[in-house]
């Protein structure tokens, strides 16, 4: 496959937070962009959020903002890559900050011309709460600069990027999604690239910080909807007898996923913090094991319109 290497990016921040914690994201992206001129398009339901998209334009008025209504954020992704026309794509949330050199290493990671997508290190601010730090081990623990050991300007192969602080080839991106009527949901499209013999790769100084109190996806009724379209993904077209097995092993999960996301949180945080983060992550684990035995056994129900 031949795979074309002019370096212009675009920016996507997906915005979960709005009001000042994507202020804030926006402000970090126009420090730590190292060029003039790199498009950043903002993708969020201004009008469900009661903001008005003037006065972000007036604020920030060398951003895009593109409205979205009340699209789940895989869709509102997609819609993002589907609005810009450049090589390459990187995607941010705006609970989420990007370092220094961020956009420099994001290029180096597709030099190989066999790369198709770039993700980095996401590391856990200490000033979070209990519940949004129980958030954050959970969903980026295994990318946490503590658990990938990776030394500073490093590439590495791997097989799982983050749905958060990733990149991709645009034009590989738009064929994977043409697949999918979910919109970029990074497993299912991360699968679909390898299977294609496209390689992804993290590279240490893509790096960022989760930052932002994110309070709608802390819900624990978010994450069993979580779970619930991640189980409903794991047995889609599988009969019965291995939909009861699929249920039957999310049994499990409470214990395995709080063992997991404690081994980085004692590496991530003040230890005088863990035990308090360890009670949610705990509560939330057992909320995703709940929703995957559901979406096991009953499919996806309305989970994906819940992710917001």
């Amino acid at each position: 496959m031949r795979m074309s290497n002019n370096k212009d990016l675009t920016v996507i921040v997906i915005a979960l937070l709005g009001g000042k914690g994507l202020a804030a994201c926006l402000r970090r992206l126009e420090t730590v962009l190292e060029e003039d001129g790199v498009p950043v398009i903002v993708v969020h339901a201004f009008g469900a959020a009661g903001e008005c998209i003037e006065d972000w334009r007036r604020d920030f008025p060398r951003i895009g903002f593109l409205d979205t209504d009340q699209e789940p954020v895989p869709l509102r992704r997609q819609r993002g890559a589907e609005a810009c026309e450049s090589t390459f794509v990187a995607f941010i949330e705006d609970t989420t900050w990007p370092v220094s050199g961020w956009q420099r290493a994001i290029l180096a990671g597709f030099d190989d011309l066999e790369v198709g997508a770039v993700g980095g290190p996401i590391g856990i601010s200490g000033a979070l709460s209990a519940r949004a730090s129980a958030l954050g081990v959970s969903d980026y623990g295994r990318f946490h600069p503590a658990v990938l050991g990776l030394d500073s300007n490093v590439i590495r192969p791997t097989s799982h990027l983050p749905g958060n602080n990733l990149a991709y080839r645009r034009d590989l991106l738009l064929a994977a999604l043409r697949q999918s009527t979910h919109g970029l949901i990074e497993a299912e499209v991360n699968d679909r690239l390898r299977r294609q013999g496209i390689r992804l790769v993290l590279h240490s100084g893509m790096a960022a910080t989760y930052a932002g109190e994110d309070s709608y996806h802390c819900r624990l009724s978010a994450r069993l909807q979580h779970g619930r379209l991640y189980g409903s993904g794991q047995s889609a077209g599988q009969p019965l007898a291995k939909r009861l097995e699929f249920c039957a092993a999310a049994c499990a999960l409470p214990i395995v996923l709080t063992g997991r996301a404690l081994s980085v949180a004692v590496r991530a945080l003040p230890l005088a913090k863990v035990p308090a983060v360890a009670i949610w992550i705990y509560l939330m684990a057992t909320a995703w094991a709940i929703g995957e035995a559901l979406g096991a056994l009953d499919g996806e129900g309305q989970s994906l319109q819940s992710w917001r």
